[in-house]
């Protein structure tokens, strides 16, 4: 790796980008492209290096691609804007991803057939339904969330209740009667009466699919 940013000039060389600290010696210079390489591996999640030129590959990165992205980071003005946009249109991932990025998408959370605590013999079946973004979403018609239990055997009528989600694969469930969370998109506990009610997400591509760690900014640092 360091052969290649010498021969790319990054060493005390005109080419360098700009805003690569000129006034930094050799060692200095060598521990920021150290950590950039670093940097690049993880936001790429390829952690072998590679030779190969031109190729995209599932584990590994070329020298070429982190030379590259190397001198669009320390470009000026905005070379980490740039470097955020290369990554996209070179490997497809969105380094600042945006709410704006996530599409709204309809989820259904399902419990067991349960017995009732107090009505023996009486089964129910809970389904809750929401919205991936709920209120992280400007448009209210996404923030509402419905539980509703149906009866199974012994009982005469299910039951409603209408709340608010707060969005997201962790996002907060909020009714009258209750305040739960859903769990990394999958899951949702509900506890009450001595026993918990597990309900489990049918679709949790609507949420492992995006990325939520929001940046309001495309700037951060190596």
């Amino acid at each position: 790796m360091v052969e290649a940013f010498q021969k790319a000039d990054f060493f005390y060389g005109a080419l360098a980008p700009a805003g690569l600290d000129k006034g930094l010696d050799y060692e200095n210079t060598l521990d920021v492209l150290s950590h950039f390489v670093t940097k690049m591996m993880n936001d790429t999640n390829r952690f072998d290096l590679s030779t190969k030129e031109g190729l995209i590959m599932d584990k590994a990165i070329s020298v070429s691609d982190i030379v590259q992205g190397a001198r669009i980071y320390f470009s000026l003005p905005d070379g980490k804007k740039k470097y955020g946009e290369y990554l996209k249109n070179r490997f497809g991932i969105n380094l600042y991803p945006k709410l704006s990025d996530i599409k709204p998408e309809q989820v259904r959370a399902v419990s067991p057939i349960i017995e009732h605590a107090q009505l023996k013999g009486s089964t129910w079946q809970s389904t809750i339904t929401f919205w991936n973004v709920g209120q992280m979403h400007d448009d209210p018609s996404y923030h509402e969330v419905k539980l509703i239990s149906k009866c199974i055997t012994l009982c005469t009528k299910g039951k409603s209740s209408t709340g608010t989600f707060s969005g997201g694969p962790n996002g907060i469930f909020s009714f009258k009667e209750a305040k739960f969370s859903l769990t990394n998109g999958t899951k949702a506990v509900l506890a009450g009466d001595g026993a918990e009610v597990v309900y489990t997400v049918e679709n949790p591509e609507a949420f492992s699919k995006y990325d939520w760690n929001f940046s309001d900014t495309t700037e951060g640092g190596p």
